[in-house]
């Protein structure tokens, strides 16, 4: 029962004296009758056998090789014998016994059987989840007579979760009694809007702070780059899932915007006053998030007499003679 496959699996080595009989039997009612034959050999005889059974393949002496299976084995060598029978047809019947009988007349007749095999039901009752092998009574949900558990992802990162088959309620906590499934969820979030005031105007670079997937949930929710409530398995490690900028959108200039390094989620973002919309995309999955990034310009300067200055740095070529006016 619970089986899709069924047979029944063994070495044989023989020698067969005339008249002599290897067979092998299935009883589908516990032994009460033996109904199908799945073998049966008889060594080389004019004559039938003292028990009356006259039917079978006959094996000629000296032995050969077992003529039913086709399976190439030399004389008491059970190395290259496997024999096998299928009993796949039977598979419902819930009194079945298989039954070896050797008849020999001679002292130098003789069966040779190792390795039997015979099915056996996949058997549990339960099987428990668990984050990673886990510790001896905890477990994420205990399914019973059902192998299949939904995970749904509450943080990025590298997620490890054990399956094991508790039998008759026993289980192991090592990595031999536990399957190990592994669940990778990278994150694409570009970060906060960036901004200056008009009191900071003439600021044209910002800092950016995309989610690194090369680090846990933790590491990303310290520096500020995750946002989300969820805390359940944020020490995982990361995906290691890589990232790329590029402007998605913004304003028409004649200067050119600049990634001070595209594939680095804290890279600083230079270019002429106006709203950008910047796109971080992760370059494995395409999955992306957008960010808004204001510059501004300095067309009024409030002097307040504290801290206010102009500076025009290098970016006017002021060696010759010039002039400034004010309003």
């Amino acid at each position: 029962m619970g089986l899709k496959t069924a047979s029944i699996d063994f070495d044989q080595a023989y020698n067969l004296h005339a008249g002599d009989i290897c067979k092998l039997e299935l009883s589908l009612d516990g032994g009460a009758s033996y109904t199908v034959v799945l073998q049966n050999l008889i060594g080389t005889s004019p004559r039938a056998l003292s028990w009356g059974d006259t039917h079978g393949a006959p094996v000629p002496y000296p032995y050969v090789a077992p003529g039913n299976n086709g399976k190439p084995v030399t004389k008491f060598n059970f190395q290259n014998d496997n024999s096998s029978f299928d009993i796949s047809q039977y598979i419902g019947n819930n009194n079945v016994r298989v039954k070896w009988t050797f008849f020999g007349t001679t002292d130098e007749s003789a069966w040779t059987i190792d390795n039997i095999s015979i099915p056996v039901k996949p058997y549990f009752d339960d099987v428990e989840w668990t984050d990673g092998l886990g510790n001896p009574g905890e477990y994420i949900v205990r399914n019973k007579l059902e192998a299949t558990y939904t995970f749904i992802p509450t943080d990025p990162g590298v997620h490890q979760y054990g399956a094991t088959s508790l039998i008759n309620g026993c289980r192991a906590y090592d990595p031999a009694g536990t399957a190990i499934a592994t669940v990778n969820v990278s994150y694409a979030y570009a970060g906060t809007a960036q901004g200056f005031t008009q009191a900071e105007c003439g600021e044209r670079t910002v800092n950016l702070n995309a989610y690194d997937n090369t680090k846990s949930a933790d590491d990303n929710k310290a520096n500020g780059a995750y946002t989300l409530a969820t805390n359940s398995f944020s020490d995982d490690p990361g995906t290691g899932a890589a990232g790329k900028w590029s402007v998605f959108s913004g304003p028409s200039t004649c200067s050119t915007p600049v990634f001070s390094n595209v594939n680095s989620p804290t890279s600083t973002f230079s270019g002429d006053a106006g709203v950008y919309i910047l796109r971080w995309t992760l370059i494995t999955s395409g999955c992306y998030s957008d960010v808004q990034v204001t510059l501004t310009d300095c067309n009024v300067v409030d002097f307040d007499g504290t801290n206010d200055y102009v500076d025009f740095k290098n970016n006017y070529g002021l060696g010759n003679a010039f002039s400034i006016e004010v309003w």
